[in-house]
């Protein structure tokens, strides 16, 4: 019985393994963004830089939600080596490429193995951890996945520097590699697999959804900075996009007997609407946040990307705090639905906090202080909201959806991510095109339209640029960026308020089902 249970050592050896991955998956979402810029000096492509992020996060969340579908078909074992395999051999090819064209290539295909990395985790310790046991096991995973995100985005440039953006990948090969062979020795199908090993697999629900999430984070990621809003290339993909999730939904996903994203998953009840919803807004307010701060720092407070990433180090720890106490209070007492809302609650009044921050960059600089008791409530609700939304939605499903469920979650707090990045990046660089030229009119009235476009174009698309200007105007511009990023951190508040409110609308079963 679940009362009866204990962890054998077996268990406890696995989760070591699907502890490296979910550390894989923290690591490598932050860390593309450390280095950059010595990526795009080697190469001589800074205008293509973005893609060593762009390429991975592409495929690794277009292809994250086949993998708990075909798990159930062919087997736990052989999509947890396949996903950790293949991440390695992308790691390898980043490591090793000699041209931006192939790492963004091999970034590709790291993210075509790292889309499998964290759900496969979360199967495994579901066919081995009974359910009103798993709280504090997935707080555990939370944990290992905060930290891999903290050290990606503080270590990444430290290894850059010392030995080269090289090894940021080289380097994970020894964890990828050990976690390949743990999981060839330890990782076993469930006795009673979910649907048989000859089961149909949904090509037309597979293709139809890659291609639909694929062309959603292309426009996006590149919407407002590669291509306008407004382009026909911008409005081609988002047609694409919804034209092809119309057609997963209500034709391929319809005839498939064993369909890669049961439309119930998402639809079905007021419970699971009110879930996807959830994951959606909370993760596209958080990621908003967590994309927008840094910018403060770097566009109104004028700080180098060193001292930004330090102040950033410690706030991520909330992460992991809320997660911990997460799974404590549902193994415990098993209240989902209301952890989930709890969350959403800090993460609203947590999102409101940064809005104190001065923009006058002459004013004094705050202590580290200050600022972490402003940025750590953010991460804290994160915590709380993650691994008991993700509860919630495996609560309301029977054992053998519970794969398919998983992938369901983490697609949608996903693509709330991009979009809340997406979201902060369109505010603020609309804000900057529509404000900023009249600061420039106003500092340099004789100088030619020709210069003063120049001068805006170089602020919106580089911190470094403010720096560069006279002390005449600088603090003008600075204070605009502030009032942008501002902006920007409201629509994120209002984005957790809007997860609050639909966190109501959930009234599922406790842990303890």
């Amino acid at each position: 019985s679940d009362e009866e249970w204990k962890p054998s050592t077996r268990l406890r050896f696995i989760q070591a393994v699907t502890w490296i991955n979910v550390f894989l998956t923290g690591f490598d979402s932050t860390v593309a963004a450390s280095i950059y810029t010595k990526v795009a000096s080697d190469f001589g492509a800074a205008n293509n830089a973005v893609w060593v992020s762009t390429s991975y996060l592409i495929t690794a969340v277009s292809f994250q939600a086949l993998y708990g579908r075909l798990s159930d078909i062919l087997g736990r074992r052989a999509l947890f080596l396949f996903g950790t395999t293949v991440f390695s051999i992308g790691s390898l090819l980043c490591g090793v490429s000699n041209s931006m064209l192939a790492l963004n290539i091999s970034r590709a295909i790291a993210g075509l193995g790292g889309g499998g990395l964290m759900t496969m985790a979360t199967v495994v310790l579901s066919d081995n951890v009974p359910f009103k046991r798993r709280g504090l096991y997935q707080a555990a995973n939370n944990l290992m996945y905060g930290l891999g995100g903290a050290l990606g985005a503080s270590c990444g440039g430290i290894v850059t520097q010392l030995i080269g953006w090289r090894y940021v990948f080289l380097l994970q090969l020894p964890l990828s590699l050990a976690a390949v062979l743990g999981g060839a020795l330890l990782v076993k199908d469930p006795e009673v697999m979910p649907l048989p090993r000859d089961a149909p697999i949904d090509l037309a629900g597979a293709i139809t959804l890659v291609v639909s999430v694929s062309a959603l984070l292309l426009a996006l990621s590149m919407g407002g900075n590669e291509i306008e809003w407004s382009s026909w290339t911008s409005i081609s993909l988002f047609a694409l996009a919804f034209s092809c999730f119309y057609v997963f939904f209500r034709v391929a996903e319809a005839r498939a007997t064993a369909p890669i994203l049961p439309a119930r998953m998402v639809f079905g009840s007021r419970l699971s609407k009110s879930n996807v919803a959830t994951n959606f807004l909370s993760g596209a307010s958080i990621y908003a946040t967590l994309f927008t701060v840094p910018l403060y720092f770097l566009g109104c407070r004028l700080e180098d990307t060193s001292r930004v990433g330090k102040r950033l180090i410690l706030p991520a720890l909330g992460f992991p705090i809320g997660a911990i106490a997460a799974g404590y209070v549902m193994s415990r007492y098993g209240k989902l639905g209301t952890l989930v809302q709890i969350g959403c609650v800090v993460l609203t009044l947590g999102s409101l906090l940064p809005l104190q921050f001065d923009l006058d960059a002459s004013a004094p600089t705050r202590s580290g202080v200050y600022y972490f008791l402003r940025l750590i409530p953010v991460q804290i609700g994160q915590g709380l909201i993650n691994p008991s939304s993700l509860f919630t939605m495996l609560a309301a499903f029977p054992h053998q959806d519970q794969a398919v469920a998983t992938s369901t979650v983490y697609l949608c707090r996903s693509l709330g991510n991009v979009a809340g990045v997406a979201m902060g990046s369109a505010i603020l660089q609309n804000w900057l095109r529509a404000k900023l030229p009249s600061v420039i009119d106003a500092a340099l009235p004789d100088a030619s339209p020709i210069e003063k476009a120049r001068i805006v174009e170089n602020v919106r698309h580089s911190t470094d640029a403010i720096r560069d200007l006279p002390d005449s105007y600088r603090g003008a511009v600075t204070a605009t960026y502030g009032r942008g990023v501002m902006v920007a951190l409201t629509a994120a508040a209002v984005l957790a308020a809007l997860s609050f409110i639909s966190s109501l609308w959930a009234k599922g079963v406790g842990l303890h089902r």
